[in-house]
């Protein structure tokens, strides 16, 4: 979970603790420690909920691992250098809260308070370094995750990698706004970290890709049912025969994702890219044109016919597993279809004809649902012959 605009304060306190290094002497001590291979790439720094310093060796320790294993995917599954990607995230810190403690982020010498996640919750949030001698036209951010002793390896991994994808400074223009990138998402801000402008705001692509990569580095011990329907969206577009959804989103350029989108435009006529950036991260129904469009996205970059098929065994359980879910969303499929069936057999019963325009008002998809879908069987055929299968 990404919290980019630090907007959970409940009351601001003005004088951050010493312990809390500044951008500079981390970059300092960065340096310094360079030569020392026996040293981890990145510098680890952790502190408590009140962003005191301290020593939690077990901690880093684990925090490199999952590091390590992060990059050796990246790298040897996108053809991105593990260089480019370790440049990144040259530093991070860990903020370890107990339930119950308050907890903070660091706005330049601001200190706000958060609200309390839960035991098990963590999230990555960009801590702001304000650089005086710019005239503050140049904010270095400090990657810091948020996280609980119960925090899960695989949630832990989740939030290294908005790490790894997101900025590492923000640059303000003359008018006092900047962007800052998180993976796939794009925001404006002003230097009170107010949003101007979301339009590139794929938040919901972001964490479902997210989450896909996570379960693959680092699979759950249980079911994850977060971001689902955004997941199986992110892995359609996370083709074998293709890096461009990987490279945009571990860029650290913002133009390097606007350029993502603009090619999936060109690659597909059937969806504007604004829908797949507007995809909700917690959206139950995927509409026939999204899948449709990232089908035809995906299958363009296929060189030949053996390409093609070998895609299309890769994508076909992944649209039933949302064709499924499509159905049994509420106010989905299932219930439009059951409802249909009560009406035909009941004509005069006014409160079915209500309740199937209820469900058209709700869903503009069930309006395209011809008669012959009648069960999920031919639900299923009906949505894979319109997508080429």
């Amino acid at each position: 979970m990404i919290n980019p605009e630090n907007n959970h304060n409940q009351q601001a306190i003005t004088n951050p603790p010493e312990e809390f290094l500044s951008y500079s002497e981390h970059m300092r001590q960065i340096t310094e420690s360079s030569n020392d291979s026996n040293k981890p790439a990145t510098e680890i720094i952790t502190y408590n909920s009140a962003l005191e310093r301290n020593s939690n060796e077990p901690l880093q320790t684990k925090i490199n691992t999952l590091l390590r294993e992060e990059i050796d995917y990246i790298s040897s599954t996108f053809d991105i250098a593990s260089s480019v990607i370790q440049a990144n995230c040259p530093r991070l810190s860990i903020i370890n809260w107990k339930p119950g403690q308050k907890s903070y982020i660091l706005f330049g010498k601001e200190k706000i308070e958060q609200h309390d996640h839960g035991a098990m919750w963590a999230f990555y949030s960009p801590m702001f370094q304000v650089n005086a001698d710019t005239m503050d036209n140049e904010w270095n951010i400090d990657k810091t995750i948020h996280c609980s002793e119960e925090t899960s390896d695989h949630d832990l991994s989740h939030e290294l990698l908005h790490a790894l994808s997101s900025s590492p400074e923000i640059n303000f223009d003359e008018n006092g706004v900047a962007s800052y990138k998180s993976g796939l998402s794009i925001i404006s801000i002003n230097k009170q970290r107010q949003v101007v402008d979301k339009s590139h705001d794929a938040i919901g692509l972001t964490e479902g890709l997210t989450e896909l990569l996570a379960e693959r580095i680092e699979p759950p011990k249980s079911p994850q049912y977060t971001y689902a329907q955004a997941k199986r969206i992110a892995n359609i577009l996370l083709s074998p025969f293709n890096n461009e959804l990987a490279q945009a989103y571990f860029s650290t350029k913002s133009e390097d994702v606007k350029s993502f989108f603009r090619n999936f435009d060109d690659r597909q006529n059937s969806i504007s890219s604004k829908e797949l950036i507007n995809l909700d991260p917690e959206a139950k129904f995927i509409t026939t044109s999204l899948l449709k469009g990232c089908v035809e996205y995906t299958l363009s970059f296929c060189e030949n016919s053996k390409q093609q098929q070998i895609e299309k065994e890769r994508l076909q359980p992944i649209i039933k597993e949302i064709l499924r879910k499509n159905w049994n969303a509420p106010n989905g499929i299932g219930d439009y279809i059951k409802v249909k069936r009560q009406f035909r057999n009941n004509p005069n019963i006014e409160s079915l004809n209500i309740k199937l325009q209820s469900l058209q008002s709700l869903n503009a998809e069930l309006t395209n649902i011809p008669e012959s879908v009648t069960n999920y069987d031919s639900y299923e055929s009906y949505i894979l012959e319109i997508i080429g299968f």
